[in-house]
C-alpha cells in the first residue's frame, strides 16, 4: 500500500477564482493568487528541486475560505522514480 505524501500549502498565500463576461459573452474564469513576498521568497528558496525549479498545484477548496479563497496553492513534490533493471515500473 502506497504511503499517503504530506500536503504542503504555500505559506501566506490567497487563491481566489473570479468569474466575469468575456466580451463575446462567454464566461471567463481567472484564478487570481498573491502571495505575501518575503514570505514566497523563502519558501522558494528552501523548495526548489535539483533542476532549479519549484512546482505548485492549484487545487479547489472544497469550502470558500473565510477571506473568499476559493482555491489552495499546494507544493508538487512529486518525484520522478527510476527504472529498476530496465523496467518502467
Amino acid at each position: 500500500m502506497e504511503e499517503k505524501k504530506k500536503v504542503i500549502y504555500v505559506p501566506k498565500s490567497t487563491a481566489k477564482e473570479r468569474t466575469f463576461k468575456g466580451t463575446d459573452g462567454e464566461l471567463v474564469s481567472v484564478i487570481a493568487i498573491s502571495f505575501k513576498a518575503e514570505d514566497f521568497y523563502d519558501f522558494i528558496a528552501e523548495n526548489t528541486n535539483e533542476k532549479g525549479y519549484i512546482n505548485f498545484d492549484i487545487t479547489k477548496r472544497k469550502e470558500v475560505g473565510t477571506y473568499g479563497d476559493t482555491h489552495s496553492i499546494v507544493l508538487n513534490t512529486y518525484v520522478k522514480k527510476e527504472a529498476v533493471d530496465g523496467l518502467p515500473f
